[in-house]
């Protein structure tokens, strides 16, 4: 399976059971980022459709109020009283919903994904499955392949931890894919079950580096273009404020924590 674009000259070196691939971007075909809204400075389409929804909605309420209750009536009985004091039970939504608001109306797509430059650091794929849904593990991996040739901003390796039933032999092979397979007697010294022996039995296993950068997806959570960009942009931001680079980059923050050997 290959993992280049035209224009990029790869060298991939086996050491044991490890894995180092060296890219050399001559002129890689860029993937640009789809124009995802249209805004006018402050103003984009994002925050006029929250601005449009929550005012149909209010009017909608106001509507539905007069319709059920077009006139007025003084509470008589004390059940009527009580129904008239329900009436500011919504107050305490406020707040929460207000805040809401705020966070709905700040979002916006990041703007400098299409400057992230090419980063010389490992990042794995790691996938853990039980096997049972073979395709969707088969399209994922596939996926991270064909993502990583649109999109060759690092050396990547896909990892897929996956039990010993009913095996690996008909799921994607090729140099950037790595299979662990959990022996079924496997246990773990505290007994841990499920995704935390799956895991367990990676850090075991795994002869992956130590700097290597690990991306966990489900099974059937497939990587994009846009997310391998903020994958590259986080960990050149990261390493700077390490103090490991110095190199000039974008403003925006985007991407997934390091995680280690987990």
């Amino acid at each position: 399976m290959s993992t280049l674009e035209e224009g990029i000259s790869p060298t991939r070196i086996a050491v044991g059971s490890g894995f180092r691939t060296r890219f050399h971007f001559d002129r890689p075909g860029k993937v640009l980022e789809p124009v995802r809204d249209w805004s006018l400075g402050f103003i984009t389409g994002h925050r006029t459709r929250i601005v449009l929804c929550m005012a149909l909605a209010i009017v909608g309420l106001y509507l539905l109020q007069d319709f059920l209750w077009p006139v007025a009536v003084k509470p008589v009985t004390f059940a009527d009283s009580l129904w008239g004091s329900a009436s500011v039970v919504w107050l305490g939504a406020v707040i929460p919903g207000l805040l809401g608001l705020l966070g709905a109306l700040s979002f916006r797509h990041p703007a400098h994904l299409d400057a992230v430059a090419p980063i010389s650091q490992l990042v794995v794929f790691r996938i853990v499955t039980r096997g049972t849904n073979r395709e969707a593990v088969a399209s994922t991996i596939r996926r991270c392949a064909a993502e990583m040739e649109r999109t060759p901003l690092f050396r990547y390796l896909v990892e897929i931890v996956i039990e010993d039933n009913p095996g690996v032999g008909d799921l994607p092979q090729g140099d950037t894919i790595r299979y662990l397979v959990i022996p079924r007697n496997y246990a773990t010294a505290n007994t841990s079950l499920y995704k935390a022996r799956a895991l367990q039995f990676a850090l075991e296993n795994s002869h992956i580096p130590d700097d290597a950068w690990l991306v966990h997806l489900d099974e059937e959570t497939q990587p994009t273009s846009s997310g391998i960009k903020g994958i590259a942009q986080m960990i050149r931001k990261k390493r700077k404020a390490a103090g490991y680079e110095r190199a000039k980059e974008p403003s925006s923050t985007t991407g997934t924590g390091r995680s280690t050997r987990s």
